[in-house]
């Protein structure tokens, strides 16, 4: 049996983005997409409830979110659900969990970033160097 994943969410970006450099040189953001959901309770109560998705594009497409996306920018994203471990700074073993992204999509009619048209669609790039 083959094996397959693929996630897609859409929602708001929960902080502004700040492009960082890998030691080879290779660009890359990590940011919190906030997905809401909204339903009525067994007592008719409206209920919203929101989960948080840890988000990492490279390369050109990070360059792009960076100069284009701020907190509160809605974007979907489309990629793969990736889990890193890491040693904390006090020598406690944790783990990540990160959708790496190979395709997004504006959802704002306009970037926030000083009235700038952003492109309409960023294409996917291929993620097989991805240093995770």
């Amino acid at each position: 049996m083959a094996s397959y994943q693929k996630v897609i969410i859409a929602g708001n970006i929960g902080k502004d983005i700040e492009l960082k450099t890998t030691a080879a040189g290779l660009s890359f953001v990590k940011f919190g997409v906030a997905v809401s959901d909204n339903y009525l309770s067994k007592s008719g109560e409206k209920v919203e409830t929101t989960e948080w998705f840890n988000c990492a594009f490279w390369g050109k497409q990070a360059e792009t979110i960076s100069q284009y996306f701020s907190k509160g920018s809605s974007i979907l994203v489309e990629g793969v659900m990736k889990t890193s471990k890491y040693t904390d700074k006090d020598g406690v073993e944790r783990s990540s969990t990160d959708l790496v992204g190979k395709e997004f999509k504006f959802l704002d009619k306009k970037s926030s970033s000083q009235g700038a048209q952003a492109p309409a669609q960023q294409a996917a790039s291929s993620l097989d160097d991805e240093p995770f």
